[in-house]
């Protein structure tokens, strides 16, 4: 299932799409272009590896938010290590 998600809310797409047609419909100026944006984050923002899985036979060992969970720890910590005067 395709969702939108944001550090905090997962949305799923259906829903997603819906509402952001109706509010793009409303005559706020703002909300206009919503539906168009919805859309093409929905279409950017498929994690399928199952083409590449098969085409190199290679198997993740690590899930895609257990591997990002990782980056931004990875990337936190080496922001504080130049804070604190350390470089490695």
């Amino acid at each position: 299932m395709r969702v939108i998600i944001n550090s905090e809310i997962r949305v799923p797409a259906s829903p997603a799409l819906l509402l952001s047609r109706h509010l793009s419909r409303m005559p706020n100026r703002r909300m206009a272009g919503l539906h168009q944006t919805v859309k093409k984050w929905l279409a950017e923002d498929v994690y399928d590896t199952r083409r590449f899985e098969e085409a190199y036979r290679f198997q993740t060992k690590t899930s895609l938010e257990d591997g990002l969970k990782r980056e931004v720890d990875w990337y936190r910590q080496s922001q504080q290590k130049k804070v604190l005067g350390f470089t490695f």
